[in-house]
């Protein structure tokens, strides 16, 4: 037994010793990481296409306004929750929804149990999610989310159809290039979160289901 071992041994070193390995590479870096936003726009459009996003433009704010209004108009929506104007980066956007008729629910939720559950009750029916974004990344067609005072999660997480706009500015070539060149704003922030596309979810035999943790339809706004 002993001399079997042994001679197993003896022929594994010896391939050891002979064996090649390959070179150590490195994380492979990102495309042009400082290319221009507006060079990386057909990139993320055909990455956030390929995750199942609706792109949108680039337009200018005036048009993204009335593209918004069209995408609420066609899911029927009439309650949305939505980030501060602010945070909107369509300046009279909130006013031209209110006077078209559309509504606005408050996401915020209050600290008593009761009081939260009752909330959250009333904002399980809203019809249409309405954020910003702090970017875009290119290479994965994804979104930048930030939560914060006026910037709800809520507003992303809970209704069926999330509008995000986002100026083509905010377009980096990866995330590892984002928190490089934007690194406070994540510091700044209640919470951060990278979005792909749609919310997806698989079961047992391989299923795969939009919507059921999340929005199932994600329509991108691009703004120039």
């Amino acid at each position: 037994m002993s001399g079997d071992r042994d001679a197993i041994l003896a022929r594994v070193r010896a391939a050891a010793a002979t064996s090649a390995l390959p070179p150590l590479r490195g994380p492979t870096p990102s495309a042009n990481p400082k290319a221009p936003p507006a060079s990386l726009l057909p990139g993320f459009i055909q990455e956030a296409t390929a995750v199942g996003c609706l792109t949108h433009g680039p337009m200018p704010a005036q048009e993204a306004i009335e593209v918004v209004v069209s995408i609420l108009r066609e899911a029927h929506a009439h309650e949305l929750a939505a980030w501060a104007a602010a945070d909107l980066p369509a300046p009279g956007l909130g006013d031209a929804l209110i006077e078209r008729g559309f509504q606005f629910l408050d996401e915020t939720l209050p600290s008593d149990r009761g009081g939260r559950a009752a909330q959250l009750a009333k904002l399980d029916g809203v019809d249409v999610g309405l954020t910003g974004a702090l970017a875009g990344l290119a290479d994965t067609g994804s979104l930048v989310l930030a939560s914060g005072a006026g910037r709800a999660r809520l507003a992303w997480l809970l209704p069926p159809i999330h509008v995000a706009l986002l100026p083509v500015s905010r377009l980096y070539a990866s995330l590892s290039d984002f928190l490089e060149g934007q690194p406070e704003a994540v510091a700044a922030s209640a919470n951060v979160a990278v979005v792909t596309g749609p919310a997806r979810t698989g079961d047992i035999e391989q299923v795969l289901t939009r919507g059921a943790h999340g929005p199932g339809v994600v329509h991108i706004v691009l703004m120039s």
